[in-house]
């Protein structure tokens, strides 16, 4: 068993010590092998892969320790086998009292050596985790600033309604948008998007997960989120209704152009936020868990979080604003209804994951 040594693990004779040098970092870690197991130890692969491996012996022939342990001189570089020993870091309330040989021979290690512990798991997230949670969420967040643009320039269209549109898409009147349909509409105006496109922007409006747009979910794709602008387009009449109209036909040259430019960017903004989720997945020990709890807890009257906390938008723009981002309050909005994707209005942990786990594993 390998135990890792700090200057106040109690040494006694006949223990052996091995060192164990972080090439990235430069500093030894110390690690006591019991003397009975010595003969059946192999040394180990280290976190690290290729590490410069010391052997010291305090009172013991430190020949045959290099002989036991397969090295042929302290300090040299070699790869090491597959780790096949337990290490465990020894607890600070267990801490016995020191005699005076390990009194000496402590001080003189923490005089020599930077001794290094073995990190806990935080329970918390890290400063710079948190810097990089708050530069996700707010380019998510100018994401769909951007596309809530667009939809606005598009509602101020004369001839633009919701009925006419949902038709385009719909053309058998079925009631129901097929991914197929849905694909060939983009494709009649030469965007052409692939095939995880389509599936992610699907995915972000199709609430119950059948695979296709009713018209209550084709709204929101379509419809800005601003109440003004929505009801201007809701209270449009079909200007096509009882006519056989081809799928680029129900609106005008400008309108039609405007719509693409709309239906072009609602790809690139589900393609820009998956791309922030793949970042963030990929940083180093980066928690969804723990990133939701740094964003729930931080107004000052919440300390503790537990199975029944939700987000609130105060809570988004607290937290963003805390590490000097200054959404509005409408943008904090347009982001929140990302998390409150079947509008509960308190969006929990499992929301947050459903939107901030990455849904496909194809780098975009």
């Amino acid at each position: 068993m390998l135990e890792e040594v700090d200057n106040q693990t109690p040494l006694q004779r006949g223990d052996n010590l091995i060192s164990i040098t972080d090439y990235s970092k430069r500093k030894p870690s110390y690690f006591q092998v019991d003397g009975p197991s010595l003969k059946t130890i192999e040394l180990m692969s280290t976190p690290f892969g290729r590490s410069r491996v010391s052997m010291k012996s305090t009172f013991r022939e430190e020949a045959s320790l290099k002989k036991q342990s397969r090295v042929k001189s302290p300090g040299k570089d070699f790869d090491l086998p597959k780790v096949t020993a337990t290490v465990t870091i020894p607890q600070r309330g267990d801490i016995r009292e020191l005699g005076p040989l390990s009194q000496e021979y402590a001080q003189r290690f923490k005089k020599q050596h930077n001794l290094l512990t073995i990190p806990k798991k935080p329970k918390r997230m890290e400063w710079f985790q948190e810097e990089e949670l708050a530069r996700g969420l707010y380019e998510m967040m100018m994401a769909e600033t951007d596309l809530e643009t667009m939809k606005r320039q598009l509602a101020l269209e004369s001839d633009f309604n919701i009925q006419d549109c949902y038709r385009m898409f719909d053309l058998s009147d079925t009631g129901q948008i097929t991914r197929r349909q849905f694909e060939e509409v983009f494709n009649l105006l030469k965007l052409f998007p692939t095939s995880l496109e389509i599936e992610l922007t699907l995915f972000r409006y199709d609430k119950d997960l059948d695979g296709r747009l009713n018209f209550e979910e084709f709204k929101e794709v379509v419809l800005p989120f601003d109440s003004n602008y929505r009801d201007l387009v809701l209270r449009r009449p079909s200007y096509c209704s009882g006519q056989d109209c081809a799928r680029l036909q129900f609106f005008l040259d400008t309108t039609t152009a405007k719509l693409k430019a709309f239906l072009q960017l609602l790809i690139q903004t589900e393609m820009r936020c998956e791309r922030v989720r793949q970042d963030l997945s990929r940083k180093k020990e980066f928690d969804l868990s723990r990133a939701f709890e740094a964003v729930a807890v931080s107004l000052a009257e919440k300390d503790a979080t537990g199975p029944d906390t939700s987000i609130t938008q105060e809570d988004v723009s607290q937290f963003l604003i805390s590490r000097s981002y200054a959404p509005t309050q409408k943008q904090v909005k347009l982001f929140f209804s990302r998390l409150d994707r079947f509008g509960t209005g308190l969006p929990r942990l499992d929301d947050w994951k459903q939107e901030m786990v990455p849904r496909t594993k194809v780098p975009v």
